[in-house]
């Protein structure tokens, strides 16, 4: 007879377990709401400073780096303004730093923002564990897990590059 309770689990594990799976299922939830608000939402662009953007940016996931003991290395040009969407740079920035800093193996990132003709360039470096054959192609795919172990304590739904990929294909914002 059960009395929602596995055996071996009497010590509150499985509703624990429950209550995890539900937290990473609405957040699966949120996610996919927000690539489909993306991939239909259109953006009003407008010339903006970028640099001011990410530099406010890294200031709100200072506490966590610390916390974490992340090394933050950014090289930011001041001034670089662009014709873009406020609201898409910041949750392509949002995204991409959250995914360096939940997979860094040996935890440093090295950030650069540099101004370039017109436009600018925004680059993202952490090491990931693993043997290092992560397909630059496929990451942009919705579910794509390039560290094969997937620790579930900074597991993520999967989504994060897939809605960075759906941003920047929006707002005519090159990747990759």
């Amino acid at each position: 007879e059960r009395n929602g309770k596995q055996e071996g689990m009497e010590d509150g594990t499985f509703v624990k377990t429950i209550i995890v799976q539900n937290m990473r299922m609405e957040q699966m939830k949120e996610r996919w709401l927000s690539l489909a608000k993306v991939r239909q939402q259109d953006y009003e662009q407008h010339n903006i400073d970028i640099s001011e953007t990410l530099r406010q940016l890294l200031t709100e996931y200072n506490l966590e780096t610390e916390y974490s003991q992340l090394k933050l290395n950014s090289r930011i040009d001041d001034a670089v303004t662009v014709c873009s969407n406020p609201e898409a740079i910041y949750l392509i920035f949002s995204n991409l730093i959250s995914n360096a800093m939940k997979y860094s193996a040996d935890g440093q990132i090295t950030l650069s923002l540099l101004a370039e003709g017109a436009g600018a360039v925004f680059q993202i470096e952490n090491a990931v564990s693993g043997n290092g054959t992560i397909d630059p192609h496929k990451i942009w795919e919705p579910f794509y897990v390039a560290e094969q172990s997937r620790n579930r304590e900074i597991s993520g739904t999967g989504l994060g590059l897939s809605i960075v990929k759906a941003v920047c294909e929006r707002n005519g914002i090159g990747y990759g």
